[in-house]
């Protein structure tokens, strides 16, 4: 499917090192994921105001948090496809790593947020309403996501980029959170046990970890790419004008 939308979006796909083309795969990644998840976030908020569940809530505002990087991006990419100037003659192509960074800065943010309002649930806890409904609503969830993880793998692969590749590490990460949430909704509701607090720490630290990987795979990208500048194993006026 990946390569249909490709083919379907993008003129000139196969020419990956065009700065235009590469924009376009990038505005193709973001406009899928701003759409992906705010339909994912206004499920996931109602099925949480159903279900009197602070999992599920924290996971949809974690969707909102994905949609707010899909924008970031998205901006990000213009910025990078941008021919170089007098301020900057080298082109514009490291923003893509400054991208990286904000990213993994909002799912950092993210964490601290699920954290604390599940130490709160914890603290004060809440009984969770079990519903077939909700359980339905969040596996298409987490297809969707894992699909979202796919597809923005496999671009960042075509195209080298590591906005991309950070999204889909973003994805794969809510696809736990979102299973972490399930098994926290079937135990709530057939053996009465509050676990959805400790679940959502649980969820927090992962998502935690996962934004501390995604800025060292991208401060050892820029140590990489400024290693064969150094030595010429690669030109660095083609490569940052790209």
């Amino acid at each position: 499917m990946t390569q249909f939308i490709v083919k379907k979006f993008i003129n000139n796909y196969e020419k990956t090192e065009d700065v235009e083309v590469r924009k376009n795969y990038g505005t193709l990644s973001s406009i899928v994921g701003i759409i992906c998840n705010i339909v994912l976030f206004v499920v996931k908020y109602v099925m949480g105001i159903i279900s009197n569940s602070i999992s599920i809530i924290s996971d949809a505002f974690n969707n909102l948090s994905d949609c707010a990087s899909c924008l970031i991006s998205l901006f990000g990419y213009k910025l990078a496809a941008k021919p170089a100037d007098k301020e900057h003659p080298f082109g514009h192509g490291r923003m893509e790593y400054v991208v990286s960074m904000i990213i993994a800065a909002v799912i950092l943010l993210a964490a601290f947020e699920l954290a604390k309002d599940s130490i709160n649930k914890i603290i004060n806890p809440e009984e969770v309403k079990f519903s077939i409904v909700v359980l339905v609503s969040l596996i298409l969830s987490i297809i969707v996501k894992l699909w979202m993880a796919v597809f923005n793998f496999k671009l960042g692969k075509t195209v080298e980029s590591s906005v991309m590749l950070a999204t889909s590490k973003d994805s794969r990460n809510d696809v736990v959170a979102t299973f972490a949430t399930i098994i926290s909704l079937i135990v709530s509701g057939f053996f009465h046990l509050s676990v959805d607090g400790i679940i959502g720490v649980v969820v927090s630290l992962f998502v935690f970890y996962s934004g501390l990987e995604i800025i060292k795979d991208t401060v050892n990208e820029l140590l990489r790419q400024t290693y064969r500048w150094k030595h010429g194993r690669k030109n660095y006026r083609s490569y940052f004008a790209k």
